[in-house]
């Protein structure tokens, strides 16, 4: 049986912070960016950032959740490009969508 977060206090603090740190660090090594967090939302409902979108669900004995990332398209088309080594301007809407995905399975 699964569990939810009855509220987005119940999130663990160091376990959050280790995803923000995570996802940081594959976004930077991955596409060759500095990357600055700035802040993080715990909300019930995920609500995307930008336009190009990526999620992928768990689900365990102990509960479940959501790994999602977006970006807004001329910020996402930047990330993507360097992810494949190519300029933003030569991504098809194919190469988008794989490169945001494969971003999100890099995060999860």
């Amino acid at each position: 049986m699964t569990q939810q977060l009855s509220s987005p206090a119940q999130l663990d603090a160091c376990l959050v912070n280790t995803i923000i740190a995570s996802t940081c660090d594959i976004l930077e090594s991955a596409t060759q960016t500095t990357v600055t967090f700035k802040e993080a939302r715990a909300t019930r409902v995920f609500l995307p950032y930008g336009n190009m979108l990526a999620s992928v669900g768990f689900a365990t004995d102990e509960g479940e959740g959501m790994a999602a990332i977006s970006f807004p398209e001329k910020l996402g088309n930047i990330i993507v490009g360097r992810l494949f080594q190519q300029p933003p301007s030569q991504l098809n809407p194919d190469d988008q969508w794989d490169g945001i995905g494969e971003l999100v399975n890099m995060v999860s």
